[in-house]
């Protein structure tokens, strides 16, 4: 085959051979790139059905645009031979690695941690990989994973298995259905024939794990048979008895993941890849503890672990999931996973019932696009029972401290406005306490019951939030706190209010003031100091500590704890990225929490023909956005938090050699700009909290901060000659246009009426910017009387072009 072409593609040399067919390295000729050119075999897709099942499953695979999968870029057949197209990785497979010996700890951990963030992905997008081994683990020349094959054990409905093949992906009928997979890390489901989910996957992974921890396999036996015998009826050894100073807490991690019945084993690759990146900081830091001493390494002394466990993860939108809640110095062992909705659609704000047999929270029903409505449930078992009537918008429950009640808000008549109202738990007629014309934060109950708190803006039209209180019995509402202040908790003695307050478009932080009889006692007292995003705050049942909701929302979003007299936040072990929203039982332990999967994706269409479709461009399971055309056309700079922290990413005008430019521990990154020149790139990027402009060489290098006022610079754009940077900053009170020369020099404030955003049209006459409600305005770039030029669809929601502005 080498010289030979299938299609525009020249195969140049021979990569191996898998059990699904040659692989080859070729040469992409329309755009000129290598690529690894997996040939099928004739037999395995001679099936139309087959090859159809197959084919859509590997479309499927394809939109998986992870950095830890490799990419397929295409699925076709030229002159009766099928073939695959996709990312050429240079390295060795895990199984080559594993050959010379086991990883190191913190190595195995690392690609343990890697592997489970790309099964996660495509779990999340639907897709089961059913063939994990490690022989479709790729480890690259920068150390990193590339996980291989996503889908193609569907192409094994049909082929002749042998005792010798028992690694490769096989099959054999048996009188219950169809086995596909290797043998040594299949999971118990698959060796019985039996229907698979990502739970397989999950048993699969944990046979990978096993291997690279211990050296050997987890299940073994003379021949195929007996290798699946041993997984239907076998426990593998402990690891710590093969490796004595194996941690515990890695090996319990392992051990879930190969459970023979689901309901026991590990729910979530999600859960897992987090818990595996928490034992790998811990692993390098050299506070993990060894199994047979006890004792954190390097420290000398017994470790203490805040005892939160896992119990199961949710795809889809947003879920529900239930923890117990262990307070400090109180041991516990791993409780059993209970998670608790796995519904359709919008599932979100959980409410527990005081004593925690019940949980109230919003649900659409599965009916797309419908409203959201209030339901119940008990904690583990049951349907939902709906509590609001079919036609009317609820949402945010919460359940009186005497379990009695639950206070929601309900939508009034379309768009008139909200009414928070109290209901029976066991459902009735609900009683309306207030009626606001905005949606409103959450509602909290006091402990004694006789008030109910909720966030709000301070009056219809102003965007800052007060808190506020009103008696459940009746009577006016009364302003608590002055703004900004949103989400808050009353403490479980009645005597305190954590809430957050806002100093920036990402920057919160938690207080805590004295409450008395609906009244605010004292000056409140900030908790928090660290500059991210926080929500969602509420207390411990003995009132030590706050747990609340830490992140941005385009990034991982987690569940924290801090001691309310100050202190270190530690984050939530055992909880996942993603956290929407959380309620703790008030006298009992349980926690439930809920979280949400957003996807961003960059779409283009073709303007060239009328009425084209958008179509996926450079996309992920994760967030991408802003995306910028080099001046050239040949390339794009994006923002992506694909590899964790949003940063700045650069691809080839085709979607190709999409690579980060930026390498912020923190924070996020955005609003890339190429200057004229296609030499750099400005950009935005809060890693402390506060945003600032910074720039970076479009060919990589030092990022370079142009910016250092404590108010907010961001959304720059470069003047047509390159000579200036224009951003919109907050220095001179509120939002204005500013701008100054590339190296951040001769800062000058050119509008004085409150724009949001600004760029120079091309031919460097005028300075176009929008106003929030008032459209688009135009002023000289050097500054002068403004003049309307048009609407526009956003704050930020325009550019300018020589053909026009377009918006939307």
């Amino acid at each position: 085959m080498i010289g030979k072409k299938l299609a525009h593609y020249t195969i140049t040399g021979r990569l191996g051979e898998g059990g699904m067919g040659m692989v080859y390295e070729a040469l992409d000729g329309r755009l000129n790139r290598a690529v690894a050119l997996k040939v099928l075999p004739a037999d395995a897709m001679a099936n139309p059905s087959r090859k159809q099942r197959f084919v859509q499953e590997a479309k499927a695979a394809s939109s998986l645009n992870h950095p830890h999968i490799v990419t397929i870029y295409d699925i076709s057949s030229d002159g009766g031979v099928d073939y695959i197209a996709m990312e050429l990785i240079r390295g060795r497979t895990l199984e080559q690695v594993l050959s010379r010996g086991k990883p190191r700890l913190p190595e195995a951990l690392k690609y343990g941690a890697q592997m489970a963030d790309a099964l996660a992905a495509a779990h999340a997008a639907g897709i089961v990989h059913r063939d994990l081994k490690p022989g479709n683990v790729m480890v690259n020349e920068r150390d990193d994973v590339k996980v291989l094959d996503f889908g193609l054990a569907k192409l094994t409905d049909a082929a002749d298995v042998t005792e010798e093949d028992e690694t490769r992906t096989q099959q054999v009928m048996t009188g219950e259905g169809t086995v596909v997979g290797s043998a040594p890390y299949m999971s118990p489901e698959q060796a019985e024939g039996r229907k698979v989910d990502a739970r397989s996957d999950i048993f699969s992974f944990g046979s990978v794990m096993y291997e690279m921890l211990t050296g050997q396999r987890a299940f073994r036996g003379a021949n195929r048979t007996a290798t699946m015998a041993a997984i239907l009826k076998e426990e593998p050894d402990a690891i710590t008895k093969l490796v004595p100073d194996m941690p515990r807490d890695v090996e319990r991690v392992v051990l879930r993941c190969l459970r023979k019945h689901l309901e026991r084993r590990s729910q979530s690759m999600a859960e897992i890849r987090v818990a595996l990146q928490d034992l790998k900081e811990e692993s390098e830091s050299g506070s993990l503890v060894a199994a047979a001493s006890g004792v954190a390494s390097g420290t000398g002394r017994q470790r203490s672990r805040w005892p939160w466990y896992a119990m199961g993860g949710v795809l889809g939108a947003a879920a529900i999931a239930a923890f117990w809640f262990v307070g400090p110095g109180r041991p516990a062992d791993p409780l059993h996973a209970v998670p608790l909705t796995s519904f359709v659609g919008y599932q979100d704000n959980p409410s527990l019932s005081p004593d925690g047999n019940q949980f109230a929270f919003a649900w659409d029903g599965d009916v797309a696009h419908g409203s959201s409505h209030i339901y119940i449930s008990l904690v583990g078992k049951g349907s939902p029972l709906r509590l609001t009537p079919e036609d009317q918008y609820a949402d945010n429950p919460a359940w009186s401290p005497d379990g009695q009640s639950i206070a929601f808000w309900r939508g009034v008549g379309g768009v008139k406005g909200y009414e928070l109202v109290v209901m029976p738990s066991l459902g009735g007629v609900g009683r309306r306490i207030i009626a606001t014309p905005g949606f409103s934060g959450a509602p909290s109950w006091s402990p004694d019951g006789k008030w109910l708190l909720w966030s709000d803006e301070v009056k219809p039209g102003d965007r800052r939030d007060c808190l506020r209180a009103a008696p459940v019995g009746g009577g006016e509402p009364v302003q608590l706190i002055d703004p900004p202040a949103t989400g808050l908790g009353d403490s479980p003695d009645g005597r305190q209010l954590v809430f957050v307050r806002s100093f920036g478009a990402y920057t919160t932080q938690l207080y805590v003031a004295g409450f008395r009889e609906g009244h605010v006692t004292g000056a409140p007292r900030q908790v928090t100091t660290d500059p991210d995003q926080k929500r969602s705050p509420l207390w411990s049942n003995d009132g030590k500590e706050i747990l609340y909701i830490r992140g941005e929302s385009s990034s991982e979003i987690s569940l924290y704890r801090v001691r309310a007299s100050e202190g270190q936040p530690r984050r939530m072990e055992g909880i996942g990225a993603n956290v929407s929203g959380v309620t703790l039982a008030a006298k009992s332990n349980r926690l439930i929490y809920s979280t949400r999967s957003v996807n961003f994706d960059i779409l283009r269409a073709d303007l060239q023909t009328p009425g084209a479709a958008p179509e996926r461009f450079l996309s992920s399971t994760r967030y991408e956005s802003s995306p910028t055309y080099s001046p050239d056309g040949k390339r794009i700079a994006f923002t992506s938090n694909r590899g964790g922290v949003r940063q700045i990413w650069i691809a080839d005008a085709d979607g190709t050699n999409v690579s980060p430019l930026t390498s912020f521990s923190s924070g996020l990154a955005g609003s890339p700009k190429w200057s004229p020149d296609g030499q750099t790139i400005v950009f935005d990027a809060r890693p402390d909290g506060n945003s600032d402009i910074y720039t970076v060489p479009a060919a990589g290098g030092a990022v370079r901060r142009l910016t250092t006022d404590p108010q907010e610079d961001h959304l720059p754009t470069w003047s047509p000659d390159g000579k200036w940077i224009y951003f919109a900053s907050r220095r001179a009170g509120g939002h204005e246009i500013f701008r100054m020369h590339p190296d951040g020099s001769a800062v000058q404030q050119i509008t004085h009426d409150g724009p949001f955003y600004g760029m120079v049209d091309p031919t460097g006459k005028w300075l176009y910017y929008s106003i929030t409600g008032k459209g688009l305005w135009k002023v000289p770039p050097e500054g002068g009387s403004p003049a309307p030029a048009g609407k526009a669809g956003g704050n930020v929601n325009f550019v300018v072009k020589k053909e026009g502005i377009y918006s939307f």
